[in-house]
């Protein structure tokens, strides 16, 4: 005989960690539970860029209108991600287009950070990292695409409207390599991605395939 608080158990960790609410952008159930399952990823790498982005503010503070602007959109990004933060505790349904809205508002302020700064010859080209990394871990593959070229896209604008004339061709080797890094990046999260939805999966159908066997004997028994 199987034990019925046993199967439940079985039963509820084959459940997804939030539920999502659906849109044209994310259709698949798979995708939808990643999505749900890597908010925390998302919200974990905004704290970080918050918090390094203030002490870099402090540690090495620029012009007061530069620092001002940074200081000002570094709090607006932590007042979104509060919100968010206290949305998944709370154990509320994850609105996929505020999600991708959110990242895609992470890599736009780091570029309005980077412009500010100067453009290529500032180092917060590397905030680019773990934004790109928890997206490309939590979002499906075409959405990261999307994201990761938007930021890439932008960050080469800004940075081709402030190389260095005297290094014009060292810069253009750097930029390349910075953009390589961003998208080894992303591949590396999705790759990540891939691997763990396939264990998850493996994980499940196994499950399911143990709680079958436990209720088989109930049924050899009433027949």
């Amino acid at each position: 005989m199987s034990d019925p608080a046993h199967s439940a158990q079985i039963g509820a960790q084959s459940k997804p960690v939030a539920p999502v609410i659906p849109n044209r952008f994310a259709s698949s159930p798979e995708a939808l539970q990643e999505l749900a399952e890597g908010q925390l990823v998302v919200i974990a790498a905004r704290w970080i860029l918050v918090i390094a982005g203030l002490l870099l503010a402090i540690w090495n503070p620029g012009p007061i209108g530069e620092l001002r602007l940074q200081i000002m959109v570094l709090l607006v990004i932590a007042v979104g991600n509060f919100f968010l933060h206290a949305h998944v505790l709370r154990k509320k349904d994850t609105l996929a287009t505020v999600a991708y809205l959110s990242s895609a508002a992470d890599l736009t302020v780091i570029s309005i950070l980077i412009a500010s700064q100067h453009g290529f010859g500032s180092n917060l080209y590397v905030f680019y990292f773990p934004a790109m990394a928890a997206l490309s871990l939590a979002f499906p593959r075409e959405i990261t695409i999307f994201l990761v070229g938007c930021g890439a896209g932008l960050y080469t604008m800004i940075c081709l409207r402030t190389l260095p004339d005297d290094l014009a061709k060292e810069s253009l080797q750097a930029l390349t390599v910075r953009l390589v890094m961003m998208a080894g990046v992303a591949v590396c999260g999705a790759l990540y991605q891939q691997v763990e939805a396939n264990r998850r999966r493996a994980a499940e159908e196994g499950t399911k395939q143990f709680a079958t066997e436990l209720r088989a004997p109930d049924t050899v028994s009433v027949a």
